[in-house]
């Protein structure tokens, strides 16, 4: 998975996602501790990816994710996710 064009407002973050065979938009919250949480809405709005997760030392964001249905119920699909920093 690959996020670019990272930008963070305060405790709000937002940015463009690839991964999972799925592009697009993701908003969320992190702390200011590292704590992040980040939602990309798929398949035309009919359910959404949630991520979670925290940034390790060194940049790299490692945590967890499910498909939720488009009223939040989850389908059942989940995994664990990493993205490596590339700077």
């Amino acid at each position: 998975m690959v996020l670019t064009h990272i930008q963070q407002n305060q405790g709000s973050i937002q940015g463009y996602f690839q991964g999972l065979g799925f592009v697009g938009p993701f908003k969320g919250s992190i702390t200011p501790s590292g704590h992040l949480r980040f939602v990309v809405a798929v398949r035309a709005g009919e359910s959404t990816l949630s991520f979670e997760g925290d940034i390790k030392v060194g940049g790299d964001l490692v945590g967890s994710f499910e498909v939720l249905l488009n009223q939040g119920q989850p389908t059942g699909e989940s995994g664990l996710w990493n993205v490596a920093s590339s700077a």
